[in-house]
């Protein structure tokens, strides 16, 4: 609780001379007709629009294609992260060398008898039980 109140102060005083500006800007040109009157409700201008994008190529050999169809530059775009999302990255052992590479500067070793209650399976009570008392 001590560690939100902190956060939840700090961010008080982060945002607190934001917050004191537009009150005043508000205050001093709010009831009179002026460009920050007609702009407060105004709809935002729209982000990067994209005209243009590359499809996917089955081989390496053709040349790049482009779309500008929204529909196609959306299945482009949603294949990509699904494909992101489905790539499983490194083999096992390549994950392995990898892992040993970088825990090889560390000489702190976790010891055998939790190195051994970290490898037992935890049921599904155990789980469900260490998740609400986390909660709390």
């Amino acid at each position: 609780m001590f560690l939100q109140d902190t956060v939840a102060r700090l961010e008080v005083k982060r945002f607190g001379h934001i917050r004191t500006h537009v009150a005043a800007h508000d205050w001093l040109e709010g009831e009179t007709v002026s460009k920050y009157w007609c702009r407060m409700n105004a709809a935002p201008k729209p982000g990067k629009v994209i005209f243009e994008m590359e499809e996917a190529a089955e081989t390496a050999t053709r040349p790049a294609l482009y779309t500008n169809r929204s529909d196609r530059m959306a299945s482009t775009a949603r294949d990509y992260y699904d494909s992101l999302q489905c790539d499983d990255g490194l083999d096992d052992t390549a994950r392995r060398a990898a892992t040993q590479e970088s825990l090889a500067g560390f000489t702190a070793r976790l010891p055998e008898h939790d190195r051994e209650a970290l490898a037992e399976e935890a049921s599904y009570v155990e789980i469900v039980e260490a998740l609400t008392d986390a909660a709390t």
